[in-house]
């Protein structure tokens, strides 16, 4: 379930995919991590898609529920990396890659999705964005953005890549560079990664949605 250009042992963290516990290589869900459990609501597979399986209601950004988000990690085993994943494109799951991801500190590590209505001071706008994606979820900062209007269609599939190299971190889309950003400090050097899955503007939030598909690519530089 998992394509790297590099070997990777099996871990002994079960996930649900489809309603079964699986070991899968290396992946864990960020609710699994030591006091992460109000943090991120559980990960896993269902129908091929990286999903969040359980989400809750709770407002989003705050301390002290996830706020529909949910992660999967592993270590990579080296600091540059690609990340890649094909997003759905639903506008109500702004999810992709995680990577420079460092457990303990508060930025957690640098995300790269695409956001249809984002406001950074002037106007909602559509936009890709690489966030600090926060340990907590009250932790959330913005790490860079670009104006992304008339760049993606909603529900159309694209496959967003995140490039660590030189601690600058690149967002690219079906191969296109759109955003870059300067990886902080506390992030530099840390060698997991991962994707996130949050359905926080569904209203209710449905179990299960599809919102990148499995596998994801990992590549080392």
């Amino acid at each position: 379930m998992l394509s790297t250009s590099g070997s990777l042992s099996l871990n002994a963290q079960l996930i649900a995919i489809n309603g079964q516990h699986m070991g899968i290589p290396k992946w864990k869900s960020g609710h699994q991590l030591p006091g992460q459990s109000t943090h991120w609501n559980k990960a896993g597979i269902f129908n091929g898609y990286f999903t969040n399986l359980e989400p809750d209601q709770g407002t989003a950004a705050t301390n002290g529920n996830p706020g529909a988000r949910a992660v999967l990690v592993q270590d990579a085993g080296q600091y540059e990396v690609e990340v890649s994943a094909i997003w759905t494109g639903d506008y109500k799951c702004p999810s992709g890659p995680v990577a420079a991801i460092n457990l303990a500190d508060s930025d957690f590590g640098v995300n790269f999705c695409f956001e249809p209505t984002l406001d950074v001071g002037f106007g909602p706008l559509p936009s890709w964005v690489l966030w600090r994606l926060g340990r907590r979820p009250d932790q959330i900062k913005l790490l860079a953005v670009t104006n992304a209007t008339g760049q993606h269609t909603e529900n159309t599939p694209v496959e967003l890549k995140l490039r660590i190299q030189n601690h600058v971190a690149t967002g690219f889309v079906d191969g296109v560079s759109r955003v870059t950003g300067s990886v902080p400090s506390t992030l530099r050097g840390h060698t997991y990664v991962g994707v996130n899955m949050d359905v926080n503007p569904y209203t209710p939030r449905p179990k299960n949605v599809a919102c990148l598909v499995s596998p994801a690519t990992i590549k080392k530089l």
